[in-house]
């Protein structure tokens, strides 16, 4: 361990023996009733915010495709070399509006 680890947990003790002593009135049990509550809430936060990630993630999947195949079908019917096969044999003919 390092000093600034040291002392960074002499520090936490430091304040976890204050915050005992300032609450006196309440039992153990009850402290641990309350410690596993606010645990509990930040797994459930933790789920919540990684459900929704993976939510956000689906939908893009899902839209991108959706929303890019009218670009994609414009591009088939004005022949784009990107877009269709016809282009394989013909070098020389390159789309110059594809971003590619």
């Amino acid at each position: 361990m390092t000093d600034v680890e040291e002392l960074l947990r002499e520090e936490l003790r430091a304040r976890v023996a204050a915050a005992e002593a300032a609450r006196t009135d309440i039992t153990p049990a009850v402290r641990l009733t309350e410690l596993d509550t606010r645990i509990r809430r930040v797994r459930l936060r933790r789920r919540w915010t990684g459900a929704v990630l993976s939510a956000a993630v689906i939908a893009a999947g899902v839209t991108l495709p959706v929303v890019l195949r009218p670009w994609l079908r414009r591009a088939r019917r004005a022949g784009c070399c990107h877009a269709g096969d016809w282009h394989r044999g013909h070098a020389s003919r390159v789309c110059r509006r594809c971003p590619w």
